[in-house]
């Protein structure tokens, strides 16, 4: 079992999914102690860190790619996270955001509902892709793992060329070109 010294102090909780967001920030509500409730306050999502909370050093690197934002659903209903990602996703030199119809409709994921109701999940995930083809981008940002997994399936499932990612992995691309 991990043990913390006492000496140690959580500043921030930095996360990459929406949905472990949630959960984490739900912590204090559920088990009720001051000590659950002080983790959920410092839970935080990266994206909100990189654009609130820091002065963001901005690459130097050009990322010339064209993209798409999908926003997952528990950023923008449980976590009210929306603009921050695309802020993000601005700042990366080179990069062309286009946004497309239905950017906040799901993508037919819905944490295990794709597993449990798969056909169902794909007329959703359907809708999603041609949205995302409108759009002419290469790729596809979200932040969030299981949308990336369920684009990323409709993807190639319907051999198309766009590529899934997070947005904190196109900034890092940002920073690692041409300087590795």
């Amino acid at each position: 079992m991990l043990k913390i010294s006492q000496n140690y102090r959580l500043t921030r909780l930095l996360r990459d999914c929406p949905s472990c967001g949630v959960a984490l920030q739900e912590y204090g509500e559920k088990l009720g102690t001051e000590e659950a409730k002080a983790f959920s306050s410092k839970v935080k999502d990266i994206t909100q860190f990189l654009i609130q909370d820091i002065e963001l050093k901005i690459p130097k690197n050009n990322v010339p790619v064209t993209v798409t934002y999908h926003d997952p659903c528990h950023a923008i209903r449980g976590l009210k996270i929306q603009k921050e990602p695309r802020e993000l996703l601005k700042k990366i030199p080179g990069l062309s955001l286009k946004e497309m119809n239905g950017t906040t409709q799901c993508c037919g994921s819905a944490g295990s509902f794709n597993l449990s109701y798969y056909q169902l999940s794909m007329q959703i995930l359907d809708k999603k892709l041609n949205n995302i083809r409108d759009t002419g981008a290469e790729v596809v940002a979200t932040a969030c793992p299981a949308c990336e997994m369920q684009i990323g399936h409709g993807v190639r499932k319907n051999q198309l060329t766009q590529k899934v990612m997070h947005p904190i992995e196109l900034l890092s691309q940002a920073y690692l070109i041409g300087g590795k």
